[in-house]
């Protein structure tokens, strides 16, 4: 059952607002901390409240200062609905630790300061039960004097955050059955579960965020004693069949850091240098703001061979190659590295990867597989296998899936020559240049390899690449014991071609510099 924290308020002038969770569970409510501590602290975290005609009704969302006149918060505390016809008029931020009424009027402490404009994130759909985007500002109609603003985050959340403590403050209820215990500031902490593109998650815990907590912050210590708001208290999966709501479920946090930039665009505040703290330079933009949008473009195929590059373990090698996925990519991805997660991963040797994957994910594999397009010639296909992990056979196979039928045959040619000729297994790069591999598979390693375009280099040229490359030879002995090689030694110890030399040898050479070039540059 999914718990969204969004309040759904039945305001009225003449009577106190009105607030449950639907009888389904299903309903639009905020969040409160439940299992957490009164909080004294913290003053940029504020509650938004209705305080309207003189009437206050009390706290329905909690919010962040990040600026002087700037609050941020969840979009659906911010989003009239025919439910929740909130407006700014309506609304004032809260400072202070207690929100809750004194009969009919505002509370005994605290400062209030009008809303004047609500600004929810234009891709924040209310009617949408997946809550996207699920970020909002509130601007006020004065500054909020006496309190330092909290930043937001603009490090990219990756993989390497999982674990992490964070910390979040709220104004919500204390029992997700009753709604008992709004108003009174709370805290408590959780550790990041796992990450997605545009939210991070919370696993089941005796805490946790409930109604009335909803647009609170997930703060964070991103440096010693320098806490930022990396996330926004959005929504949850919570118990059923009688058992208080917010409790022993996942909670859902919009990730501040993926919606920087249209921050910074809204309210104008300037962020700090982000070279360095996006998911990769592109993303970095003239406002400071990342945009690692941007970063996301492998495909299907691209992430299970980056996924099958992690250690077995490490979870944060494996959020961040589905965090590297396409949008349009991405719900294939899932499917398929959840199977192979459960199933797969770590429970066979590399070289069963793909007989397990076959056999136990085929319907959540192949869809990824279909999916690739197939444009790689051979040479991108060795180039491709030679960065995937020794004998992971999986990862080979994304290769051959994003490569043309031609160069799938082509190479499986020349590696079976290479196997039935000469023994050999070991990386195309290496192989080819044995004496035997020469020999004997000459015609089907240049059918996959072809000479390069353009003007024929020299040998020297290629040996000299192999010497910068530490890959030459120990001695020119070992060249020499290539069939009818015809090699001499200059003076300084390097190795020319005769006129007529062997051309055979030359390719080989040629192609090994190739792919020495690309090698630690795989192509996802």
């Amino acid at each position: 059952m999914r718990r969204t924290m969004r309040f759904r308020l039945a305001l009225s002038l003449t009577l106190a607002v009105a607030c449950g969770p639907d009888p389904r569970q299903y309903a639009n409510v905020t969040s409160a901390i439940i299992g957490g501590k009164e909080e004294s602290g913290w003053p940029a975290v504020g509650a938004l409240v209705v305080d309207h005609y003189s009437f206050y009704m009390g706290a329905y969302c909690t919010g962040t200062l990040i600026a002087p006149r700037w609050v941020l918060t969840a979009a659906h505390c911010v989003t009239p609905q025919p439910e929740m016809p909130i407006k700014p008029a309506m609304v004032k931020f809260f400072i202070g630790s207690d929100a809750r009424p004194q009969g009919y009027g505002p509370p005994a402490t605290g400062e209030l300061y009008q809303a004047k404009a609500f600004y929810p994130h234009p891709g924040y759909d209310p009617k949408d039960l997946s809550g996207f985007n699920d970020i909002g500002l509130v601007e006020l109609a004065q500054e909020v004097s006496g309190v330092e603003p909290i930043p937001i985050n603009t490090q990219y959340l990756g993989g390497d955050m999982l674990g992490r403590q964070v910390l979040y403050v709220g104004f919500g209820a204390t029992n997700g059955n009753t709604q008992e215990g709004s108003g009174v500031k709370r805290s408590t902490t959780l550790p990041i579960a796992s990450i997605a593109a545009l939210d991070y998650y919370t696993e089941p815990h005796d805490t946790g965020t409930c109604f009335g907590d909803s647009g609170g912050p997930g703060l964070l210590e991103m440096a010693p004693g320098q806490y930022k708001v990396v996330g926004v208290t959005s929504a949850g999966m919570g118990s059923t069949g009688g058992q208080d709501p917010c409790l022993g479920g996942y909670g859902i946090y919009t990730r501040v850091d993926a919606f920087a930039a249209w921050v910074v665009q809204t309210t104008g505040i300037n962020l700090p240098d982000c070279h360095g703290l996006c998911q990769c330079d592109a993303a970095c933009g003239e406002n400071g703001a990342c945009d690692n949008a941007q970063c996301r473009t492998l495909s299907c195929t691209g992430g299970l061979r980056c996924r099958e590059r992690c250690q077995p373990k490490d979870a944060a090698c494996t959020m961040d190659c589905q965090l590297s996925v396409r949008d349009q990519d991405l719900a294939r991805y899932q499917k398929a590295d959840w199977c192979l997660t459960q199933q797969c991963t770590g429970k066979v040797p590399p070289e069963q990867q793909l007989d397990c994957a076959t056999s136990k994910c085929s319907q959540s594999l192949n869809p990824c597989l279909q999916a690739a397009t197939p444009a790689s010639d051979c040479a991108g296909l060795v180039q491709c296998t030679e960065g995937c992990p020794s004998g992971n056979t999986l990862c080979s196979k994304t290769c051959e899936a994003e490569a043309t039928q031609e160069a799938v045959e082509a190479y499986n040619a020349m590696r079976q020559c290479l196997k039935d000729s000469c023994g050999l297994e070991g990386p195309a790069s290496e192989s080819i240049t044995k004496p035997c591999a020469l020999d004997t598979c000459t015609q089907a390693i240049a059918k996959c390899l072809p000479l390069p375009q353009g003007p024929e280099p020299s040998l020297d040229d290629a040996v000299e690449v192999l010497e910068e490359t530490g890959e030459m030879p120990a001695d020119d002995a070992e060249l020499s014991q290539v069939p009818e090689a015809s090699l001499r030694s200059s003076s300084g110890g390097s190795c020319s071609a005769q006129a007529g030399g062997n051309p055979v040898l030359l390719l080989v050479l040629t192609l090994t510099v190739y792919l020495l070039r690309s090698r630690g540059k795989p192509e996802v």
